[in-house]
């Protein structure tokens, strides 16, 4: 068994690493224009530039580096020309940055890729919440390498699992130790708020710092419409 850990951005990680037990490293940008449904707590928050230098520390090192780009909502941006342009030149920049794989939660993205990034693998979030056969199929049609499974839907369902490895060409990856509540009903609302705070052109995501630097109160009063209600104001 093989895990895909998480990349903290100090210097001295790669040296930590137990290397029979790693195949990749995944991170990202704190901002970028999809964004990320999975939380940005280990995210760089410096340049493109210096992250293109861990990258190339990973890459000698001998694994491969995963970027986390697996916003689930965009506001409706993928379909206009001004977002496809910021993606497509993102892009270019990880192929540029030799990159080995993008994850990603909407569809869409994979037919962008798979079409015009051949070298970039790509993998399936579990933010996009494959958890039946039939959702298996539809990634794996779209010809991801690597689906990860919902990990409330098949934690432990051994049958389910192994219904889905038989019927795919693609590869099949678990979430370890997931972070989330089990069965949370916030699972959707955490990742869609999530990517919003993780993208660029977002006005909640100018906002970022404001949240990291626990500023919460103010924060949601610059993001939150004035018409919404508390529950004690709904009549």
């Amino acid at each position: 068994m093989k895990l895909s850990i998480p990349f903290n951005w100090r210097n001295d990680f790669l040296e930590s690493i137990p290397r029979d037990s790693v195949s990749s490293i995944y991170g990202r940008l704190h901002l970028d224009a999809a964004g990320s449904g999975s939380g940005s707590v280990l995210a760089f928050d410096g340049s493109r530039k210096e992250m293109a230098e861990y990258v190339a520390k990973i890459n000698k090192s001998g694994y491969r580096f995963n970027y986390i780009f697996d916003g689930t909502c965009c506001d409706n941006l993928e379909w206009t020309r001004k977002w496809q342009e910021n993606v497509r030149c993102f892009l270019d920049w990880l192929v540029k940055t030799q990159v080995s794989s993008i994850t990603i939660s909407i569809p869409y993205l994979a037919e962008i890729i798979k079409k015009c990034y051949h070298t970039l693998g790509v993998e399936v979030s579990h933010c996009a919440q494959v958890d039946t056969l039939l959702r298996a199929k539809r990634w794996n049609d779209l010809g991801v390498d690597v689906i990860t499974l919902a990990p409330d839907a098949v934690s432990g369902n051994f049958e389910l699992i192994m219904s889905i490895k038989k019927a795919l060409r693609c590869q099949l990856q678990l979430v370890a130790n997931e972070f989330y509540l089990s069965q949370s009903t916030s699972y959707s609302a955490y990742s869609n708020r999530s990517s919003h705070l993780t993208q660029e052109f977002n006005q909640i995501g100018s906002h970022r710092m404001l949240c990291k630097e626990g500023q919460m109160n103010l924060c949601l009063e610059r993001t939150i419409p004035t018409s919404i209600y508390g529950l004690n104001q709904l009549k």
